[in-house]
């Protein structure tokens, strides 16, 4: 009577492998349609997971509604494919967007993720965009209108990223005030041409009361920022223009932040005086 009644039960258990073996590559199958898909049903709890991290409020929207076009990849790490992606100033800062970038490719790493639970800032590996637009501001009391890692408030701090590994933009526009330095500026970057021209950075304002405009050419396009310390470094020329009095400088630089850098140096040296052009 045992070894009947366990002729019967065994055959059930043998089952078991073939059962858990096809509900795998059920699953398999379905990960991976749903991966070329781009989970489109992830789309908007992505954004409002951004707003979170960032504290800021974040939309792919395009004339408010969420186009069907944005995907989210998850092998290997998150990456967000969408058309627009935008995030909003803090009220303060008035009405213009912080950042808006056109057709954006946004990737975020998941040790990155896991540290933004615990508590830390959010860390974008890269953010790529065909077209991007930002407005920054600092006011006089340190409030800063993009999101900030860590609260360093540096007085000689021009522009911090921390939260942008790499960013890097075809074409795009900067306004930046700085209640602190004295500076309110516009820049305007573009991308080579068919003819060849080579990329070009075109900034114009004021400098603590006075006239100020730059240029930057560069050999070839360079990111607004990346980090990566192994980045390849392009010969760049900087000239310009304070209250008529010319500057310029030519160097090695991995990114348009280092730029920023560099030429806000030249502006502050005997005083906040421009460097003769060399």
């Amino acid at each position: 009577m045992i070894a009947a009644a366990a002729a019967r039960v065994l055959p059930r258990y043998h089952r078991w492998p073939a059962v858990l073996g096809s509900l795998a590559a059920v699953l398999v199958v379905a990960f991976a349609s749903l991966e070329v898909l781009g989970w489109p049903f992830l789309a908007a709890p992505a954004q409002r997971w951004l707003s979170g991290a960032l504290r800021q409020p974040v939309s792919f929207a395009v004339d408010g509604r969420m186009p069907a076009s944005v995907s989210v990849h998850l092998l290997g790490r998150v990456r967000i494919d969408a058309p627009l992606l935008t995030v909003a100033a803090p009220p303060w800062a008035g009405p213009a967007p912080t950042l808006r970038a056109r057709d954006v490719v946004l990737s975020i790493a998941y040790a990155d993720l896991w540290r933004a639970r615990r508590g830390e800032a959010l860390r974008i590996r890269s953010l790529e965009a065909a077209e991007l637009d930002a407005d920054l501001q600092r006011a006089s009391d340190g409030r800063r209108s993009w999101p900030m890692a860590g609260a360093s408030d540096e007085n000689d701090a021009v522009l911090q990223w921390p939260l942008f590994q790499r960013l890097k933009a075809d074409s795009g526009t900067l306004r930046y005030r700085d209640e602190r330095l004295g500076l309110d500026l516009q820049a305007r970057a573009f991308a080579p041409d068919a003819a060849g021209a080579a990329p070009r950075i075109d900034a114009e304002g004021r400098w603590q009361g006075r006239d100020l405009r730059a240029a930057l050419r560069s050999q070839a396009a360079l990111a607004w920022i990346d980090r990566d310390p192994a980045a390849e470094r392009v010969p760049v020329a900087i000239e310009g223009q304070l209250a008529g009095a010319p500057f310029g400088v030519g160097a090695r630089l991995p990114d348009a932040w280092g730029a920023a850098q560099l030429t806000t140096r030249l502006l502050r040296e005997q005083g906040g005086d421009a460097r003769p052009a060399r």
